[in-house]
């Protein structure tokens, strides 16, 4: 013991006398220190080339690597290097050279890895560091995830893959995290010989190391940014195409495989999308190829270059993708490709680089595939989840005072953000834009930028100063109040339009359009507001029809419109836009006796967007003598035959309301509808009334049931369930097919309470008890134990042995979340 304390305290020495060295060589004049501030990370070393080789040891679930880093000082002489390793076990670094192999003095402790090379280096000199290390596990700080790895779980797969970002990507290999630096990559993986395997880049080698393991090499031949690496291992089957030559491929578990075209539906459009993005930001897509790939207890998305992960969600069969309407996700990541993985942004403070861009790309698609009325509503959508969450008002778009990097991940880079570029697209017009987007790609490209590389770009196409526009809605926080009313002087002839700015913050610049309706047309006119109080005169010798301020629809505002119904009709037959029939179903929805109310509501439901009908469906009260009188007609005609699955469940859904017998045959007709989110809401609606026919029709559906069936199923089963119907009940809870598992914990519980069987009562503990324990989602363990707490006070425990299991999750469940205190 007294050597090894010799020995620590020795290599404390060293590592300070290198230390004071590295500070007069490692680091820039000391600034004023401002801890809420997040700069760009310096650069003093910077990753050439990274090279791995991984064995995945699925039994102890750990990774062991080897690395070998190619680096080069960045602008002045270093004799260091700091890397990030977070929770890594280091057992070996050398530098390499040539054939020499000199071991290197090194410190680590769980985040960094520092390293005392030979000597100082300048920056036009390259040393290459090896390093031999193993993962070392850790509930949500390590981007490598093992699923189900003893094989153990009932309906999951075995797969382990990574997710890196904001700066995770550190836990599996020693690297600079950080998404201002760019490597080149090559990464060698050995899995056991059934598992397929993806990577970032090209797969350029497979060989056989033993009877039953195989050596992948998947090898990136230009930079990127280390948050962007990736690896997934799993049973998959894998469609593949090509575009331009590359080849493009989508990875799905077996089972869902069906056919091709099965597949490529789980990722519509890829190829087309890929095409069209190439040709309108006049930059091919990047990279050598381009895959995509399904992936079990996969928390939403992320755009790895040339490799981009998604949950489990989509995984379907055509029947049940048949169910869903537009679907951005992957046009979101494929997007990302281009902004954010060919260009990076600097910082994680100007993440809109990336997010907000992606979020741009959902709108940009959804109006060149599918039309202006989907675009709006994506718009629309977008804007109420940002205008519905105050917490997000006093953000801005780029903010360089956070605590933690994932704080920016939220709706203000994302929605907003979003809808600030397309904002910035209406005022300076397609044209512009993407000539601003091209130039902003290519003179960037494979570095990291700013939100002023972006501006600068964008002035170079227009030949304006957008100053204004960035640091009003970029550097800015906060969204205009309009209080929009209207005045006519029936002497002068003269309608005035007066735009208050109500919001407590600073007042907005807006160019706004405002179509203006007469007898013999429309007329569009530009104006600025710039003033707490903006009046606009319009010189007309009649009264116009209509005026319609925002008539694009893009401003990101809170508004009140002072219009009359009958303008509001006017609106919703003449104006052409989703949100100008949406706003008029909202007024409408107000004062639904009103005759022009009357008129817009019923007009919505034959709507020819399914977003107009299934949001008058849900605003019509067919109780009232009026609308059961002259809509529930075609209420019934869209339940029964829509072409929108949606729509058809919105109509479904508000007969069901009713509690009306009389329409049992209706919903036993539509239980042998080809859609499951139709028969899960026909079932629904039979059990408003008739929960023993419901309870019935379940046992002879529960085979083939999946989506919306499959819910409503589960929801009689667990009303009227008993030790009968406990094999489907608990299948549903632990199968990793199914997308319900968290979302009824609390009911099976309940069901749980119900069971007689000794056995089941102990499967179902477990079962919820494993949530935490094995399936490691330990930020609902006090909710799991206030559950299982519940089983005990209520629940049919008259055998001992239950008692026993039942106390055991508890105390199980009880030291995660002390854990977790401490």
């Amino acid at each position: 013991m007294k050597i090894l304390i010799t020995h620590q305290l020795m290599l404390i020495i060293c590592l300070c006398i290198t230390s004071f060295t590295a500070i007069s060589q490692n680091t820039y004049f000391s600034q004023p220190v401002n801890e809420s501030y997040k700069e760009s990370a310096l650069k003093f070393n910077m990753i050439i080339d990274t090279k791995l080789d991984i064995l995945v040891d699925f039994k102890k679930q750990v990774l062991a690597g080897k690395e070998w880093l190619t680096i080069r000082p960045y602008s002045r002489r270093v004799n260091t290097v700091e890397l990030d390793a977070k929770r890594l076990i280091i057992k070996k670094v050398e530098l390499h050279q040539g054939q020499v192999n000199m071991p290197l003095r090194y410190f680590a402790d769980d985040q960094m890895l520092n390293i005392t090379l030979d000597k100082s280096y300048g920056p036009k000199e390259q040393y290459l560091i090896y390093i031999e290390y193993e993962t070392k596990p850790a509930i949500g700080e390590s981007a490598v995830h093992f699923i189900n790895p003893d094989g153990k779980q009932k309906g999951t797969p075995i797969q382990v893959w990574t997710s890196g970002q904001p700066e995770k990507n550190s836990s599996w290999f020693p690297t600079i995290d950080k998404p201002n630096q760019k490597t080149k990559q090559v990464l060698s993986i050995t899995v056991p010989n059934e598992f397929q395997t993806l990577s970032n880049g090209k797969l350029v080698k497979k060989i056989m190391v033993s009877k039953d393991m195989r050596k992948d090499t998947w090898q990136m031949a230009q930079p990127h940014a280390p948050y962007l690496s990736m690896f997934a291992v799993g049973k998959f089957s894998i469609v593949k195409e090509l575009w331009k030559g590359k080849e493009v491929s989508y990875y799905v578990e077996p089972q869902f495989a069906q056919n091709e075209n099965a597949v490529k539906a789980v990722f519509p459009n890829t190829l087309e999308a890929i095409d069209y993005f190439s040709k309108l930001l006049a930059v091919d897509y990047p990279w050598s190829k381009y895959s995509q790939i399904k992936l079990r207890g996969f928390s939403g998305a992320i755009e790895n270059t040339t490799a981009s992960a998604f949950n489990e969600d989509r995984q379907s069969s055509l029947k049940e993708l048949s169910d869903q309407n537009y679907e951005s996700g992957n046009i979101h990541e494929l997007f990302h490709q281009w902004f954010g993985n060919y260009v990076t942004a600097e910082s994680w403070a100007n993440i809109c680089l990336n997010e907000s861009f992606a979020d741009l790309s959902e709108i940009i698609w959804a109006e060149h595939k599918y039309g202006s009325d989907v675009a709006g509503d994506h718009v629309l959508k977008g804007m109420q989840g940002y205008l519905n969450n105050q917490d997000g008002w006093s953000k801005n778009l780029v903010r360089y005072h956070y605590e933690n990097p994932q704080e920016v991940f939220d709706g203000i880079s994302y929605q907003k953000g979003g809808r600030i570029l397309n904002m910035l697209r209406y005022y300076l017009g397609n044209e512009t834009f993407y000539k601003g987007l091209t130039l902003y790609l290519k003179k960037n490209a494979l570095q990291s930028a700013e939100v002023q590389d972006l501006r600068l770009a964008l002035e170079d196409a227009s030949g304006q100063d957008l100053n204004w526009f960035f640091n009003q809605w970029f550097f800015g926080a906060g969204h205009p109040e309009l209080d929009i009313r209207y005045g006519f002087e029936t002497g002068q002839k003269i309608t005035y339009v007066v735009i208050e700015q109500t919001q407590k913050t600073n007042v907005f610049r807006l160019p706004v359009n405002i179509d203006i309706y007469l007898k013999n047309g429309k007329e569009t006119i530009k104006v600025w507001l710039n003033k707490r109080s903006d009046t606009i005169r319009l010189d007309y010798k009649e009264v116009p029809l209509l005026v319609n301020v925002d008539a694009s629809k893009i401003l990101i505002a809170k508004k009140t419109d002072h219009k009359t119904l009958m303008q509001f009709a006017f609106q919703y037959f003449n104006a052409p836009l989703f949100q100008d029939r949406y706003e008029a179903v909202e007024a409408a929805k107000n004062d639904p006796n009103d005759p022009y109310s009357k008129k817009i509501l019923l007009s919505a439901l034959k709507d020819n967007y399914y977003g107009i009908r299934t949001h008058a469906i849900n605003n019509i009260d067919l109780n009232a003598n009026f609308y059961r009188e002259s809509a529930l007609s075609d209420v019934i005609r869209i339940a029964k035959s829509d072409p929108n699955n949606s729509t058809r469940v919105a109509a479904i859904k508000k007969m069901g309301s009713l509690k009306n017998p009389e329409f049992l045959t209706l919903f036993n007709d539509l239980m042998k509808s080809e859609s499951y989110a139709v028969q899960g809401e026909a079932l629904i609606a039979i059990g408003t009334f008739d929960p023993e026919k419901q309870f019935q029709l379940a046992k002879i559906y529960q085979e083939n049931s999946k989506g919306k069936l499959r819910e409503a199923v589960l929801q009689s089963y667990i009303i009227l369930g008993s030790d009968s119907q406990w094999e489907y009940v608990y299948d549903c809870y632990t199968n990793g097919n199914s997308p319900v598992q968290y979302a009824f914990t609390r009911q099976f519980a309940g069901f749980i309470q119900r069971i007689t069987n000794p056995k089941y009562v102990k499967d179902g503990v477990i079962a919820i008890k494993e949530v935490v324990t094995v399936q490691k989602n330990s930020t609902i363990a006090p909710r799991i134990a206030d559950f299982l707490n519940e089983i005990k006070l209520k629940g049919n425990l008259k055998d001992q042995g239950t008692m026993v299991v039942l106390n055991q999750a508890i105390s199980e469940v009880n030291e995660i979340i002390n854990q977790q205190k401490h």
